[in-house]
């Protein structure tokens, strides 16, 4: 609609930055480069996180959930998928983290 107050709020962006050239709206994509370098940034940190939770796992969780695996099928299955949901939320949780910390586009 040509009333509507998105349209509005649209030229006026427009006659902003015509009247205003220092000041363009502009919409920040980075090169290939920075997507290439924060992707093998995140695969690292990603990697030595999932290393050190199959190193926890294996050494506080591997006798109790091989009993439950051999006692209870079915609760081992359930347990072993909670597991799994948990380790992708914190995994996650704790990757964004780091990320936000270290900033890789302050890296450049």
């Amino acid at each position: 609609m040509p009333g509507s107050k998105r349209s509005v709020s649209f030229q006026t962006m427009n006659e902003v930055s015509k009247h205003h050239p220092r000041k363009k709206i502009v919409s920040p994509e980075p090169d290939a480069q920075t997507l290439v370098r924060n992707f093998l940034l995140e695969l690292i940190v990603y990697g030595i996180l999932v290393i050190a939770y199959f190193l926890v796992v294996l050494r506080w969780l591997a006798e109790p959930l091989n009993q439950l695996f051999h006692s209870n099928l079915i609760t081992y299955a359930f347990v072993a998928l909670g597991l799994m949901l948990a380790q992708g939320i914190v995994l996650e949780y704790v990757t964004s983290f780091l990320l936000e910390q270290l900033r890789p586009e302050d890296l450049e």
